[in-house]
């Protein structure tokens, strides 16, 4: 699969994040079991049943749908399927209330502003695709053989939620308020999880972040509705 499309598997079929351009596609079991035997690195798929195995015909039509608009290619380039040993959401960390044990000192201050100021241009004048590109790479060169601490990391994850209600609101703002607080992290070393995920009936998606079962942005009993389409 090209580098910037991931996949995941639904009660529904596969679905389909281009992250390019930000959109999400879906197959039915019937469709996307067909290409689990034709394309290279998808998912393996549970066989439809007869009644909705789709015909040769609409599988090339699937085919040449998705390779015009950058979904396959004629060779895989890497594997974009959830298959990782990301845990369960158990817990979160969302407190409105918590004033008292947190301090905004000025330094913590300057690197939210930064943070919000820093992700608004990237999501103005980069696609979505090179904005994961750019964390995945710094995440990759500065926590290698890190343990992320979490007692730091909740600490500062109960400031942004504190600070955030003046700068914007969280609320249909997922992917904005994460690369917030991914991008406010990494000034203090720390490098936890951006999630994606999906559900289906009808379809949503959401984005949080998590380290192991902690959820700091967002609450767990809502974010355990999701099946992980992207993590990074």
């Amino acid at each position: 699969m090209p580098h910037h499309v991931y996949l995941c598997q639904t009660d529904d079929g596969i679905l389909i994040l281009d992250a390019k351009r930000n959109r999400y596609f879906g197959l039915d079991h019937g469709s996307a079991s067909a290409l689990s035997a034709i394309v290279a690195d998808w998912p393996t798929c549970k066989l439809a049943p007869p009644a909705q195995q789709s015909r040769s015909e609409d599988i090339d039509k699937a085919i040449r749908h998705m390779t015009q608009r950058g979904l396959l290619t004629a060779r895989s380039v890497r594997r974009n399927s959830i298959s990782t040993g990301l845990a369960p959401a158990t817990s979160s960390y969302l407190r409105e209330d918590a004033e008292d044990d947190c301090q905004l000192k000025p330094l913590v201050r300057l690197r939210f502003v930064a943070s919000c100021i820093k992700v608004r241009a990237l999501l103005s004048h980069r696609t979505l695709d090179k904005v994961l590109g750019r964390l995945e790479a710094r995440k990759t060169a500065r926590s290698s053989g890190r343990v992320l601490d979490v007692s730091i990391a909740r600490h500062l994850a109960q400031a942004h939620i504190r600070m955030r209600c003046f700068v914007y609101t969280a609320r249909e703002h997922c992917l904005y308020d994460s690369l917030v607080l991914v991008e406010f992290l990494s000034y203090f070393n720390l490098f936890p999880e951006l999630v994606i995920g999906v559900t289906t009936g009808p379809f949503k998606a959401h984005c949080w972040v998590q380290h192991a079962g902690l959820v700091f942005n967002d609450d767990y009993d809502r974010v355990r509705n999701f099946t992980p389409i992207l993590i990074k």
